[in-house]
């Protein structure tokens, strides 16, 4: 792992080590690598030790330091060849090192920024919008508010449905204001190297719920619309005779 993210896999571990314990050193060792700028990619590089194909460094001394063993079992748990395998991890590291790297620079970091400033405007503008236009709405119900009528039934008056739509455009403004800043969040990070990862887990909460609140509404509609069915085509006489008759004045 680096950064968060999974660099290569490792289902069969040499000798007496697990997979765990392997890739546990291993992301350690990966993350001191891509920390030190004196150590370059290219000598991230595969060299033939039997009965092993090691994924190894080569110092700037021509040091070699082995890094990761792979051997039979291990190639065969992927159905390639050892040194296929070896080559794999090598390209897979050399490119994890890299996309670490050219996120970090001082460019990338300038990038981020002025994107997030280019974010924060838009957002700053949309409130704005959006708190003209609940105004509107407001202002209009106050002015023009309309009455619920199914064909010749009036089910509710002007004065009594006002309340109702008042609230609905208050749900509506909180709905849409929390929405959008919760969406701003995991953007932002995405934009600075150290919290892309919190970036990503973000999003992948937000998507869960709202994959749950889409799924809660659906199987809500057929109640709904059942509800709305039976309201219509009950006559305002008989529900005045469902409620009990009113008290005699004294």
């Amino acid at each position: 792992m680096l950064d968060g993210q999974r660099v290569i896999e490792i289902k069969v571990a040499a000798g007496a080590q697990t997979p765990a314990g392997l890739a546990g050193r291993l992301s350690s060792s990966l993350k001191r690598l891509v920390d030190d700028n004196t150590r370059l990619v290219d000598q991230i590089i595969v060299v033939e030790e039997p009965p092993y194909w090691m994924v190894a460094e080569k110092k700037a001394d021509g040091e070699i330091v082995p890094g990761l063993a792979v051997d039979d079992r291990a190639a065969q748990s992927f159905g390639i060849s050892q040194r296929a395998l070896a080559e794999q991890y090598r390209d897979q590291l050399r490119a994890a090192v890299q996309q670490y790297r050219s996120r970090r620079n001082p460019e990338a970091w300038l990038r981020g920024t002025m994107l997030a400033l280019l974010v924060l405007g838009s957002y700053v503008l949309w409130l704005i919008a959006q708190r003209r236009l609940i105004q509107r709405l407001r202002q209009r119900l106050h002015n023009h508010s309309p009455g619920l009528q199914v064909g010749s039934i009036r089910l509710m008056e002007p004065d009594q449905l006002r309340p109702v739509l008042l609230w609905c455009v208050t749900l509506l403004n909180w709905t849409l204001l929390l929405l959008i800043s919760y969406l701003l969040i995991p953007l932002l990070l995405g934009f600075f190297p150290p919290t892309q990862v919190l970036a990503v887990r973000l999003r992948g909460q937000i998507l869960a719920v709202v994959r749950g609140l889409g799924s809660a509404v659906f199987e809500a509609i057929p109640s709904l619309l059942a509800m709305a069915v039976i309201l219509a085509g009950v006559p305002a006489v008989a529900i005045e005779r469902l409620l009990p008759p009113a008290a005699p004045e004294t």
